[in-house]
């Protein structure tokens, strides 16, 4: 191992809320004994104060278009600044900017992160990724979902590496004795993605059935009007609680009974891994890796998405059986302990030196 730290650089493309930053936030401190590590993002965000307490620097570079050269002057400068080892980009804009910059500043290694399986992308998009393939020495999936359709689009399956996201476990404490059974949980963007209009439509049948159960809300997002105004119209909104956003997930979980997933597409939600080592029943469509985590009957159930026939008829069995929550919750518990936020951080560390010696770094 080289006697300097090696500089690694981490390329988001904002510091908000979200799972792919919560989760790097808790990633950093795992590998900083090995890695100096350094943070660039577009835009700022209410992360930006907990970000600079794990990383050794944290520099704002504005992306204002698809194609910014000051951008991408910006980032080439800073990578050559600072002499990095290594450049590790998460999603969509950092993937396409980051990895030009870093191809531009010559940096070692590269690496690309994707964190769903985007369909949404069209052809310019798919051609662009498979070309930036060629010049990255590893693209990161987070489920072998993930992995499957970038393969299926033309990323060459030997640069795919699974690293699943981890939950800090001892951050979440299961909850058996003291839940009501009533209360069903969303954590997430409240975004078309998610399942929004299939959530109005489970939840009312659910409280037909259930017109005493709560559904507490946790997130914000474009479709949060859309949401409010719904369950109101349809006499739901005593039932619904929006909670916005909040730093202590745990005090989340502790609140609920179920955690309910409608997403129409997903890579490896955080949401599932967290609420599983909170001890809770999960009832989540079967899209990208939640499957990989979650099975069917065992921790929870799951549905096709848009299936809320299935969704509502899950939830309502939860409802009516403590007995069967727990021992959900139990399996999910010792079933999310493969999935450890050390494992994370070891298999990170496992490829960067893996690489990074391929390259002659260390």
């Amino acid at each position: 191992m080289a006697q300097t730290k090696i500089r690694v650089l981490r390329i988001l493309h904002n510091l908000g809320g979200g799972g792919v930053q919560r989760r790097l936030l808790s990633l950093i401190p795992y590998i900083s004994d090995d890695f100096s590590v350094s943070l660039v993002s577009f835009t700022s965000g209410r992360l930006e104060k907990d970000f600079l307490r794990v990383v050794e620097d944290l520099k704002i570079i504005p992306r204002r278009s698809k194609f910014d050269p000051l951008c991408l002057r910006g980032l080439v400068k800073y990578m050559r600044e600072k002499s990095f080892h290594l450049v590790h980009t998460h999603t969509h804009k950092p993937n396409t900017t980051g990895r030009i910059a870093a191809l531009i500043a010559q940096v070692p290694v590269i690496i690309a992160q994707e964190h769903n399986v985007d369909e949404w992308k069209g052809k310019f998009q798919r051609w662009l990724d498979r070309k930036l393939a060629q010049f990255t020495d590893r693209v990161v999936v987070v489920s072998h979902k993930v992995g499957e359709f970038y393969s299926s689009i033309g990323v060459p399956s030997h640069k795919i590496t699974v690293i699943y996201n981890g939950v800090e476990l001892e951050k979440f404490t299961p909850r058996f004795d003291e839940k009501k059974g009533d209360t069903i949980g969303f954590v997430g963007r409240i975004h078309p993605q998610k399942g929004i209009e299939d959530m109005v439509k489970v939840s009312e049948r659910v409280v037909e059935k259930f017109p005493q159960v709560k559904f507490l809300i946790l997130g914000e997002g474009p479709l949060e009007g859309y949401l409010r105004k719904e369950v109101e119209k349809r006499g739901m909104k005593g039932n619904f609680l929006f909670m916005g956003y909040m730093r202590n997930m745990n005090s989340f979980y502790e609140k609920i009974d179920i955690l309910f997933l409608p997403s129409l597409r997903e890579g490896f939600p955080n949401a599932i891994l967290e609420g599983m080592a909170s001890g809770l029943p999960i009832v989540a469509t079967d899209v990208g890796g939640i499957k990989e985590v979650v099975r069917e009957g065992v921790d929870g159930f799951l549905a096709r998405p848009g299936d809320v026939d299935r969704m509502s008829q899950s939830l309502l069995k939860l409802l009516k059986d403590e007995i069967l929550r727990k021992k959900m919750g139990l399996s999910g518990r010792k079933r999310v302990e493969k999935f450890s936020m050390e494992r994370m951080a070891e298999e990170t560390k496992s490829l960067y030196y893996s690489l990074l010696k391929e390259k002659g770094c260390i």
